[in-house]
């Protein structure tokens, strides 16, 4: 693993900053949702960037299994992965984890 690797998601969803919203890059502690869309990413993926994304806290990290069709949802983060992981294929429904509205407007 590269020791200061940055993961770029496909989809993230976080709070807005308070200042210079234009500018502001966001953080790992304003994170809500990361998404991978993985394809022939699923090994780095799952290996390097998920276990980046626990120990940054991030409360959910879902990983689109694109040839299989399914998408697991991690949750839970703690000692460098998710303790909670659910799969769910077409027709599932998987709920974001809803977070407070002032968790949502910073």
């Amino acid at each position: 693993m590269l020791p200061r690797s940055e993961p770029q998601p496909d989809v993230l969803v976080a709070r807005r900053a308070r200042d210079r919203y234009a500018a502001a890059h966001p953080s790992a502690e304003g994170t809500l949702l990361v998404t991978e869309m993985a394809g022939s990413s699923l090994h780095t993926d799952r290996a390097i960037e998920r276990p980046i994304y626990a120990r940054q806290d991030i409360v959910e990290v879902w990983t689109a299994d694109l040839a299989a069709e399914v998408v697991h949802e991690h949750t839970d983060p703690a000692d460098g992965d998710c303790r909670s992981v659910r799969t769910a294929g077409r027709g599932a429904e998987l709920p974001v984890a809803a977070p407070a509205v002032d968790d949502v407007l910073g």
